[in-house]
């Protein structure tokens, strides 16, 4: 499938509206604005997959106190496509709003229930942990269903932690990641070898784009 999952935009605009209630600080630290100014330096393609961006409304991701956004569809020769989206931001409003809060408040519901994912990786970049789940959003013409993968860093090792706002706390910066695939109707949730192959190529290009140089911890 090809059509781009646009809850993501939804789910920003979701951490907005609370961020705002919350009464978030727009200001960022030194190493929030390093790690920002360095998304963009995440390579365009990983492996087989091309990716194209999108744009965000930085007035959202300011409210939100988001420091910097990366959002790609990436999609295979094949035709197989997936979506990122990779922020950086203070610890604090980076480690909540997790997707089971976000597509929740968008209309979605989660098919059973979340579960922790390893993907093993090689040249010392490994393992990365994520939490994993699949959405569906019932009562419209064409059900709409999602398997979400998530997980925060803060020296380009990725977890799937319990309370990440406590784990990441002494963090200077953090960052979170998801990736988004569209299921079918019958198809498993999971995670698939496609989503898998991506990962192995993808998060070795974060790590050097992001940690490598300094920032973070070692």
């Amino acid at each position: 499938m090809t059509r781009t999952p646009w809850p993501t935009l939804a789910a920003i605009g979701i951490v907005t509206l609370v961020g705002a209630a919350q009464g978030l600080r727009s200001d960022h630290s030194a190493e929030v604005q390093a790690a920002s100014e360095r998304l963009g330096q995440v390579a365009p393609t990983a492996g087989q997959w091309a990716g194209q961006g999108r744009p965000l409304d930085r007035r959202e991701l300011e409210a939100a106190e988001i420091g910097g956004c990366l959002l790609r569809q990436y999609t295979r020769p094949d035709g197989r496509s997936l979506t990122t989206m990779l922020v950086c931001g203070r610890p604090g409003p980076i480690s909540v709003h997790t997707p089971d809060v976000c597509y929740a408040g968008a209309g979605f519901k989660l098919e059973g229930s979340a579960a922790r994912f390893t993907i093993d990786l090689e040249g010392g970049s490994g393992p990365a942990r994520f939490w994993s789940a699949t959405f569906v959003k019932p009562g419209v013409p064409l059900p709409v269903r999602y398997q979400i993968l998530w997980s925060w860093s803060g020296s380009g090792a990725w977890s799937a932690e319990d309370d990440p706002r406590l784990s990441f706390a002494s963090m200077p910066f953090l960052c979170k990641l998801y990736v988004i695939r569209e299921l079918s109707t019958n198809e498993p949730g999971g995670v698939d070898g496609p989503t898998i192959e991506f990962l192995r190529q993808f998060l070795p290009q974060v790590r050097e784009a992001l940690f490598d140089g300094g920032l973070g911890r070692p």
